[in-house]
């Protein structure tokens, strides 16, 4: 095998196989605010569809972060030889805000569901200004269980009929200013107790309330045709008793796929929460992407950095034998189509820059919403 040149070194003398042909297949976090030169031959040799950032990327500097953050960003572009590169972050407003300082802090949707379309174009005009073209918003969720914490007020409401408008408006904002949303947290985790940030959690309700309730947020949205769709690391007791839905086929093949007919791109849920940790990464790739999962992300680890678990995850998938399949084949396409809509998208978004980030427009917008 050629060597492949990396920024530093070339993958033979750092002893890497070149994987490049799953690099579609991977967003994968990154550690901090600026490449290491170890991060920078990884995402060579790897070449992952895109990166998301967390608050320990960004620079704990209130007047040169968003510089810092562009040359971050512009070094994973070179990296990984990818102009198109998807630059993602969980954007919701309350405590789902990763920025130090600058970017207008809205509430959380619960908040600013009667102003979903203004929250929505207000978000996207500040994350295009600062160079991300993915947001992992909106939620879908219904919070239908008071104990739940990990939604909560993250959902637009505690019926499932009220949801689906402020979720649509919200897209269809954020999306005109040049950023790409995503469905989520695909069936449902708005009914469970237990958080999948630190276990499995599972939910044994009937299939009529959970077809009424989890799922029909996401069967009005999917009339839509979104282009992304999170799945939950959840296990739905009355669809699969023994994989939660990021790992089942079951939900994701034979529900999303065939009697939904979802024909977008299904990423997982950070595959490092704790509800999957019991399952080694490679294997973990593997029950995903034959379960239904296009689009892996590794982002935040807490055990070490994003992309040696990616590498191994790719290892994986590579020992599998999974890359001559028909359904990876498909999923090569819809990736492909995916990236496409995201550039157009850019394309077609009016221009914006740092001067945007909580323009008076938008803290009046924030104000408005949080007294409101």
């Amino acid at each position: 095998m050629l060597a492949l040149e990396v920024g530093y070194q070339t993958t033979e003398q750092i002893g890497m196989m070149d994987y490049r042909h799953w690099g579609d297949f991977f967003i994968v976090g990154l550690e901090g605010p600026s490449l290491t030169s170890r991060e920078a031959s990884l995402l060579a040799a790897l070449s992952p569809l895109g990166i998301i950032l967390f608050a320990k990327n960004f620079a704990d500097d209130a007047d040169r972060w968003p510089e810092i953050l562009a040359r971050l960003i512009a070094d994973a572009k070179e990296a990984t030889g990818r102009p198109s590169l998807l630059v993602s972050i969980d954007h919701e407003g309350g405590r789902v805000h990763r920025f130090p300082s600058r970017v207008t802090r809205f509430p959380y949707a619960r908040a600013w569901a009667h102003q979903a379309a203004a929250v929505g174009r207000a978000m996207g005009r500040e994350l295009h200004a600062l160079g991300f073209n993915l947001n992992f918003a909106p939620v879908l969720d219904v919070h239908a269980e008071p104990q739940n914490q990990v939604i909560g007020d993250r959902a637009f409401a505690t019926d499932p009929a009220d949801v689906p408008q402020p979720a649509l408006a919200f897209l269809r904002a954020m999306e005109a200013e040049g950023v790409l949303g995503c469905i989520k947290h695909f069936p449902g985790h708005g009914a469970t107790v237990a958080d999948s940030h630190f276990e499995l959690p599972h939910l044994d309700v009937s299939l009529d309330v959970f077809r009424s309730r989890e799922l029909h947020p996401f069967i009005e949205l999917l009339k839509h045709e979104p282009q992304l769709l999170m799945s939950a690391h959840v296990r739905y007791l009355a669809l699969d008793s023994a994989r939660p839905a990021t790992l089942s086929r079951r939900i994701l093949h034979e529900l999303l796929r065939g009697e939904l007919q979802y024909r977008g791109v299904v990423v997982s849920d950070d595959l490092e929460m704790a509800a999957l940790q019991h399952v080694p990464p490679g294997e973990r790739a593997v029950l995903a992407v034959t379960a239904g999962i296009d689009l892996l992300l590794e982002g935040n680890p807490k055990d070490g950095p994003a992309l040696e678990y990616a590498w191994e995850m790719a290892e994986g998938l590579e020992a599998a034998g999974l890359g001559a399949t028909a359904e990876i084949r498909c999923a090569r396409e819809r990736l492909a189509t995916l990236v496409g809509h995201v550039d157009r998208l850019q394309a077609a978004a009016p221009r914006r820059d740092v001067a945007v980030l909580n323009c008076s427009e938008h803290q009046e917008l924030c104000t408005s919403v949080t007294e409101g």
